[in-house]
């Protein structure tokens, strides 16, 4: 599998972009400003984002990927996190006052974005690529992914 590092950097500044892999084509890990390297085309092949945890560097272009592309997709984004990630996006991000609420628009059947929760241990497979959820020791609750074989993260949650 091809990995594209979209941004590895924990700060913005020229030729900086913060943490965002892209696995094959359909596969996002972490949603920083690197996200900003993809094509529109890119994006909208996009269809699962692993989130190691809720910092800024990791889910800053989120927002922004769903409001680009979000009408332009026949399914949700499957954002897939720890619980303290998803309830951090659900109270600090997508709550109707910093950005609007795409887990209930355009409607909560039929949302631009799912999100879906994972814990440490749990090994499954998103667009036919089997991860292991790893733990991570960072300052907020953090995970990684590895591919069960391999088990060589291609995170920045460290």
């Amino acid at each position: 599998m091809k990995v594209r590092i979209l941004g590895c950097s924990g700060t913005l500044a020229k030729g900086c972009r913060t943490t965002s892999f892209l696995l094959g084509e359909r596969i996002l890990v972490d949603a920083g400003t690197g996200v900003g390297e993809l094509t529109l085309e890119e994006m909208q092949r996009v269809d699962h984002v692993f989130l190691t945890h809720s910092h800024l560097d990791h889910i800053a272009a989120l927002p922004l990927l769903l409001d680009a592309v979000g009408a332009h997709r026949a399914r949700p984004l499957q954002v897939h996190a720890l619980p303290a990630t998803l309830d951090a996006l659900r109270a600090h991000v997508f709550n109707g006052v910093i950005w609007p609420d795409f887990t209930r628009i355009p409607t909560p059947q039929a949302p631009f974005v799912r999100l879906l929760p994972l814990g440490v241990g749990d090994v499954f497979v998103v667009a036919g690529t089997p991860l292991e959820v790893l733990p991570a020791r960072h300052s907020v609750p953090g995970c990684t992914a590895a591919t069960p074989k391999a088990r060589n993260p291609p995170s920045g949650a460290a």
